[in-house]
């Protein structure tokens, strides 16, 4: 049952995925304003670590083959789609499967200078190992090093899925340092 259901989203995905073939969507930039990320900080989830996150229900977080099931799904939906607008501009929705997100993006920049990047995430849809690689192209794009300088999560209150259960999602905080060994 398990595989059918299984072989049914990637079927569904595949056409869905279809139907945008000949045509272009581009999420739309959004600004911070607004947004769960508004007026946050480096800081502002407390001190960071740089131990395993655990994420907020305790499921296994960012499962990369569902991400890119909804990467593909999400696909002709995507004019509708939000983006943070300085992770556009910056150029590093690349390093992401989906940097896209229907009511609000699930990965932005908080800040960024010459010696380092601040990332807010959802874990369940951004791991940590794709914010690293975001991490590791802006700072190879000035000639530097990547340092991961640590995380802070926080569990918001959960939101009602499709269901009608509860979803629990951990927003996460990650900084990371340019440094002088690239």
């Amino acid at each position: 049952m398990r595989g059918a259901r299984y072989t049914c989203a990637l079927l569904a995905a595949g056409l869905l995925g279809g139907c945008a073939a000949g045509e272009a969507f581009a999420p739309s930039a959004v600004p911070a304003a607004g947004m769960p990320y508004a007026g946050l900080a480096e800081n502002s989830y407390g001190a960071r670590s740089t131990a395993a996150l655990r994420a907020c229900d305790g499921q296994e977080p960012g499962s990369a083959r569902l991400a890119a099931i909804a990467a593909i799904a999400t696909r002709p939906a995507q004019g509708l789609m939000k983006i943070d607008a300085t992770l556009a501009s910056l150029d590093l929705a690349a390093a992401f499967t989906d940097p896209t997100g229907s009511e609000h993006p699930p990965v932005a920049v908080l800040s960024h200078a010459g010696d380092g990047i601040v990332f807010w995430h959802s874990l369940r849809s951004v791991p940590l190992a794709e914010v690293g690689a975001a991490a590791r192209a802006y700072c190879a794009g000035r000639r530097l090093g990547t340092l991961y300088r640590g995380s802070a999560s926080r569990c918001p209150t959960p939101q009602r899925g499709l269901s009608g259960a509860p979803v629990v999602q951990t927003h996460v905080i990650s900084a990371y340092a340019c440094t002088g060994r690239p």
